[in-house]
């Protein structure tokens, strides 16, 4: 009995999820279904220098997606000006990296990296990896 009960569960779930179970998988009791949310993964790195070549220490960079939603936590570079991080979210195809002084010395500036579709190790939801590189001039 409990086993009947699963699949008309598993069949329940998989017609509300848009699959279709076939009738040779209602006969062979078993219903697949393939549920989840798609995500990619994004290593974004670079440095952050004035117009005189000088690393920036403690800038602030928000990276957003698509639809400015920011994607991960605010990082911060280092001594040298660099920044490095490694985000998964929601698959977007846009990038934009935003460079702000906390104290205000320096001018915020931003730039936008549009991305492929799918990105490299894809599989499934997992939209693949994306490796992208961005080195940036504030001004006084």
């Amino acid at each position: 009995m409990r086993k009947k009960i699963n699949i008309i569960i598993g069949a329940i779930i998989a017609i509300l999820s848009g699959c279709k179970p076939t009738q040779k998988t209602i006969m062979q009791q078993q219903v697949v279904t393939l549920y989840g949310v798609p995500y990619a993964t994004y290593h974004i790195k670079g440095t952050v220098t004035d117009t005189d070549n000088y690393p920036l220490n403690n800038m602030q960079v928000v990276v957003k997606g698509k639809g400015q939603q920011v994607l991960g936590d605010t990082i911060n570079t280092n001594k040298k000006g660099a920044f490095e991080a490694t985000i998964s979210n929601f698959p977007t195809d846009t990038l934009h990296v935003i460079i702000q002084d906390p104290k205000g010395h320096y001018t915020a500036d931003s730039t936008t990296i549009v991305l492929p579709q799918v990105g490299s190790n894809a599989r499934g939801f997992y939209r693949g990896e994306h490796h992208v590189e961005t080195d940036m001039q504030l001004k006084k």
